[in-house]
């Protein structure tokens, strides 16, 4: 539900919409955001300007004419591309989150942006996704990107990214919410033999499924997950059977905690 309020609202409203005990409060990093968006953009011009004057042989003036187009200047020049379009996109998404407060609850949480809030209870959250990538420039880690996508019964969609400060913790407290709540009913459902789907993977007592083939229980090696990847292993093969992006699989914690069930009671049965 959406309507107009102020961010000195919030703990009146989650008191209003029952949202039990406040738990923490998520603000936007809205400063660090703008002068990092500077930052890329000065560099970027500066990576531009650089290979420039560096390709010219004199001092004075800059003959575009006589750069010479080598590899190493069209390499700057893209970087350099990059940079700006990355400083851009990071400033205009903190500018669009300007105001934003998250209020996160016992029972739900809600969200204020340009004076409106939306309030989602914990059993109204029908999936989540993560999308969280570690990012390396030249072998050298260089930070972490995240973007949490929250999808209510009725549609309604909201996003985190990192434009919200702590925002990775937000996205590991909704997890657990969402598998506290879901995961007692896909159990009761994996038990009376459905087949509960996780976006392009499912699992039932027969196995588990990639939407192609049915990988049997007794035939399936395991399921891990590894920079970023889930693979399904299947006995007797060295490549794996199947291999899913973990941004792919909706309430990813319910799933992984639903696989270990199941390859559990599958070994109680053996």
């Amino acid at each position: 539900m959406a309507q107009s309020t102020t961010a000195t609202d919030m703990h009146q409203l989650a008191a209003q919409y029952q949202l039990g005990t406040i738990i923490e409060e998520y603000h936007p990093k809205l400063v660090r955001a703008v002068v990092a968006a500077l930052v890329f953009v000065a560099l970027g011009i500066a990576a531009i300007v650089f290979i420039f004057v560096s390709e010219h042989l004199s001092l004075s003036t800059i003959d575009f004419t006589a750069v010479d187009v080598g590899g190493a200047f069209w390499a700057f020049v893209i970087i350099g591309l990059c940079f700006i379009a990355g400083g851009i996109a990071s400033g205009i998404g903190a500018l669009q989150n300007y105001g934003m407060h998250v209020l996160l609850c016992s029972q739900g949480l809600l969200r204020t942006r340009r004076g409106q809030v939306e309030v989602v209870r914990w059993e109204q959250i029908a999936a989540f996704w993560q999308a969280v990538a570690k990012r390396y420039t030249n072998g050298i880690y260089t930070g972490t990107t995240h973007l949490y996508t929250l999808q209510r019964i009725d549609g309604v969609t909201l996003k985190f990214n990192d434009t919200l400060g702590k925002v990775e913790a937000l996205g590991n407290a909704i997890q657990r919410e969402v598998t506290r709540v879901q995961l007692p009913k896909y159990i009761y459902a994996y038990n009376a033999g459905n087949t509960i789907t996780f976006g392009p993977i499912s699992i039932n007592q027969q196995g588990v499924s990639n939407g192609k083939e049915l990988l049997p229980w007794s035939q399936n090696k395991g399921i891990e997950v590894r920079r970023g990847i889930v693979s399904v292993k299947k006995e007797g093969k060295w490549l794996n059977w199947s291999s899913v992006g973990v941004p792919r699989i909706p309430n990813f914690y319910v799933f992984m905690a639903l696989v270990d069930y199941a390859q559990k009671s599958q070994h109680q049965v053996r």
